[in-house]
């Protein structure tokens, strides 16, 4: 999440508005149910 942050920053985006999308990729993440980190799931061939 701190890369997530990180480019809020960058663009400067309110420090809440950072939380709060980290925030929402973190629910989005528990309701699909995937405990593996977002860049796992890519499928491997």
């Amino acid at each position: 999440m701190d890369q997530v942050q990180q480019i809020f920053r960058y663009h400067h985006y309110a420090y809440r508005t950072g939380q709060t999308y980290c925030e929402w990729i973190v629910r989005y993440i528990k309701h699909f149910g995937e405990k593996k980190h977002p860049k796992k799931w890519i499928r491997q061939k």
